[in-house]
């Protein structure tokens, strides 16, 4: 079935999550967030959302008022198109009576919603959405960066700007910064250095090599200079939290009371680290706690039997920063950040004047255009009344602030992202917490869930029903997740299964999960290299003799036919070792297309 015939208006389906459906898409009285996971219908849901805010008659939205901000140009084209689609289909049914026939369509579905709820004529309706369609370019839909960069060039004065500017992503900021650092180093180091006895200590520490990755990393903009610089001449620059301090102490103490002696390595650590931590909270001389730091550092680097994964997991946690708090050089590095400040500083400057942006310039620059200018602030947020947000798991701290700052009530003006009172109906948001595990674009899942707590009312909606996948595939995906993702507090969500759609129920013997096992002959034990031979040759031939032109699949029109060599697609963890299978295939004259093989140069066209 096409993705444009997937039913979900409720009134049309028996969709499993249906209700939540219909109240995500016309609440608008409160700020909504929709978890939703792959595959449950993201982009209709998104441009439902924006058609029935541009179609509401008790309060004129226009659509020049509307952003909608996701993380790919493909996510954010696929959007827009879908939504110039959808109103298109508006104006033709609205001139012929409504949608034919039954069609049960999302864009049939959108239409009859927005008649029935608001009680459009079908002329009073046509020429709404020929006015909608006319202005439909001013909606912003983009990327967080493309959004960043829009309002950077609509305020580039109070922004620092050129206009013009160019993004970059990364290639002119690396051939800029490798030049301008050996120019920098040739004038620091040459016959009379200025700051000689500063950077004698300094290389006695570090390589030159090291010095430039520090410089490197402090030419981005996320990074705030001017604080960095305070803290180093207030020396407050590795003071560390006492609160915080004062949470891995009280964990140290409590594994030490845990585990008798019997446990000597555990013990022995635990207790190692806890006066470690001690020492640094009372500010005892580093040189005294290198006793104790050796002790930790020989510890076992394995699970000791009977602790449980929650204890091992904390005593590691215990040792990991005891370590990196004892092994700081503070005096080392406060040097080699005096020495390479100077630089990143003017480099910044410099790139920013020679017309260039770094997607992290774009976001930090955004971010400061709302916060330190209050009337861009106060003129953004009057203009962009409604904000729709997808994949929001993904966010960073700066797009949080970001969007906190544009969602701000009308009246006030925060100082601190942190302080900022949200205006009620303005935010849209769609995300999936168990992405978050994975640390994309420096998401993590403690960030999420507490914005989400800022800006909740209300438990979030959540969309169960996967259009993408029949439902064989999702009950086993079911059944091994909802064992293996066990909800923790801060680090993992709680796993809810997912429901397949109800009118694409699999009817095919190949429409199945199916887990083939290679084992050797005989009790023989097989190396990496003889185990990766014989499961490609297996899987070879199970290709060849009982895939292709044997088992039957449903094509993009639900026709069936027969499994060609072109339905198949074989994922890999990594690509070492990928040359046993290219073999395999090759043998059997199974045509094949490799994708990002690093072994180009080792195969036996280049060597022959």
């Amino acid at each position: 079935m096409a993705a444009e015939e997937i039913k979900f208006i409720p009134m049309e389906t028996d969709l499993r999550d249906a209700t939540e459906r219909e109240k995500a898409i016309t609440t608008f009285e409160r700020n909504v967030v929709v978890t939703a996971g792959a595959g449950t219908g993201k982009t209709a849901l998104l441009t439902a959302r924006l058609l029935h805010l541009l179609f509401r008659r008790d309060r004129r939205v226009q659509p020049d008022q509307c952003a909608a901000l996701t993380f790919t140009n493909k996510a954010a084209g696929e959007m827009a198109e879908r939504l110039r689609d959808d109103l298109e289909k508006i104006i033709r049914w609205s001139s012929a009576g409504g949608p034919p026939g039954e069609s049960q369509g999302v864009a049939a579905g959108i239409y009859r919603s927005i008649v029935e709820r608001y009680g459009w004529t079908e002329k009073a309706l046509r020429r709404r959405a020929r006015e909608i369609h006319r202005g439909i370019e001013q909606t912003s839909i983009s990327t967080y960066h493309g959004f960043a960069a829009q309002l950077l060039r609509r305020y580039p004065l109070q922004a620092g700007v050129d206009p013009s500017f160019q993004e970059d992503d990364g290639t002119v900021f690396d051939e800029w910064f490798e030049r301008d650092w050996q120019a920098w180093l040739a004038d620091e180091l040459g016959e009379r250095p200025s700051r000689k006895e500063l950077w004698e200590r300094v290389l006695d520490v570090f390589h030159l090599e090291e010095l430039g990755g520090l410089a490197g990393k402090l030419c981005s903009d996320l990074l705030p200079l001017d604080e960095l610089e305070r803290a180093l001449r207030d020396g407050s620059l590795f003071e560390v939290d006492e609160e915080w301090l004062g949470g891995i102490l009280k964990e140290a103490e409590n594994l030490i009371a845990r585990f008798p002696d019997t446990r000597r390595h555990v013990h022995k650590h635990t207790e190692a680290a806890f006066r470690i931590l001690q020492g640094i909270r009372d500010g005892k001389d580093e040189a005294r706690l290198q006793e104790h730091l050796d002790a930790i550092r020989e510890r076992s680097r394995s699970k000791t039997r009977d602790l449980t994964d929650e204890d091992y997991e904390s005593c590691r946690r215990v040792i990991r920063v005891t370590e990196g708090l004892a092994s700081l050089d503070r005096r080392a590095l406060e040097d080699a950040l005096l020495v390479v400040l100077p630089f990143s500083r003017k480099f910044r400057e410099d790139f920013v004047r020679g017309g260039y942006l770094t997607f992290d310039a774009q976001l930090a620059r955004a971010r400061n255009l709302l916060r330190d200018h209050p009337n861009v602030r106060k003129e953004l947020k009057q203009r962009i009344r409604h904000l729709l947000l997808d994949e929001f798991q993904d966010t960073d701290p700066i797009q949080y602030e970001i969007v906190l700052y544009l969602a701000e009530e009308p009246e006030s003006i925060a100082a601190d992202w942190r302080e900022v009172r949200l205006e009620p109906g303005k935010l849209f948001v769609v995300g999936d917490p168990k992405q978050s595990i994975y640390k994309f674009r420096g998401a993590d899942i403690e960030a999420y869930t507490t914005l989400l707590e800022d800006i909740l009312d209300e438990p979030p909606m959540r969309l169960s029903v996967n259009f993408r996948s029949h439902d064989r595939l999702v009950d086993v995906v079911n059944g091994v997740f909802g064992s293996l993702l066990q909800e923790k507090e801060k680090i993992q969500p709680v796993y809810h299964p997912a429901h397949p759609r109800p009118d694409a129920p699999a009817a095919l013997d190949a429409q199945k999960v199916e887990v083939r096992i290679v084992e050797p002959e005989g009790g023989k034990l097989w190396n990496a290299e003889e185990a990766a031979r014989a499961e490609a040759r297996t899987l070879a031939r199970w290709i060849r003799e009982d895939l292709v032109r044997v088992e039957e699949i449903p094509d993009a029109g639900g026709r069936i036919r027969a499994m060609e060599y072109g339905d198949i697609v074989l994922l890999f963890r990594k690509t070492t070792g990928i040359g046993s299978y290219i073999d395999a295939l090759r043998e059997l004259n199974i045509p094949y297309l490799v994708e990002s093989v690093r072994g180009f140069f080792e195969t036996q066209e280049i060597t022959d």
